[in-house]
């Protein structure tokens, strides 16, 4: 989205899904023979995933200012908050592991005078500010018994969606003229979980499930 179709200095910036560092991985582990039963110890699979980017962009804006000033054209007619130059951190610095966590750096300079009323097209580029980073990891564990006909196996096992519970967080309010501003209220969904891929719904918390399957 364009900010200022005059000034191509201002339309610059970061894509909404520009993360800098990514580390996506999986594994699938059969577990070699050891000592003791068949029936006991053959047959155990280990696998899971993990991912790991860094946040991803946003810019602040200014609800307060008129729809269409001096022409710019952002989206929902919010212009750029004007910020000081050198007075905010780009990166959403996490103080709690709960919604509702705050940007520090962010309330801290607004607290300080140091981001004002934009009646222009402010001194920020697009999506300069950083949110949070995310991680999460999966595990699976499977055993697996031969069923004695075709090489057919009957597997049962578990699957535990984000094991470390670990808290991921979405993108703060970047309005400054909000009274939430810089405050973070929802969490992150995984990419990975029993509801499915980017389905919604409350999936951020550990999530177990037990699962039976036959192969042949």
């Amino acid at each position: 989205q364009q900010i200022d179709p005059y000034n191509l200095r201002y339309n610059y910036g970061n894509a909404d899904y520009d993360s800098r560092n990514v580390l996506n991985g999986n594994y699938l582990i059969d577990i070699p023979h050891w000592r003791g039963p068949r029936l006991a110890v053959d047959g155990w699979t280990l696998s899971g995933t993990f991912f790991y980017n860094s946040g991803y962009p946003f810019t602040m804006v200014d609800s307060a200012s008129p729809p269409y000033a001096a022409g710019e054209y952002y989206p929902d007619n919010d212009l750029p908050a004007t910020i000081a130059a050198g007075s905010v951190s780009t990166r959403c610095g996490i103080t709690k592991s709960s919604p509702g966590s705050i940007c520090s750096a962010f309330s801290a300079a607004d607290a300080a005078g140091d981001l004002t009323p934009a009646m222009s097209f402010g001194t920020q580029e697009r999506n300069q500010f950083l949110g949070p980073h995310y991680f999460d990891t999966d595990f699976g564990v499977t055993k697996s018994f031969p069923l004695g006909f075709e090489n057919a196996n009957f597997k049962i096992g578990a699957q535990l969606f984000n094991i470390l519970n670990h808290p991921n967080f979405g993108q703060p309010n970047g309005d400054v003229n909000s009274t939430g501003f810089g405050t973070i209220t929802s969490m992150a969904n995984p990419p990975t979980s029993i509801f499915g891929s980017f389905l919604g719904g409350d999936a951020s918390p550990r999530l177990v499930q037990f699962k039976g399957v036959i192969t042949f």
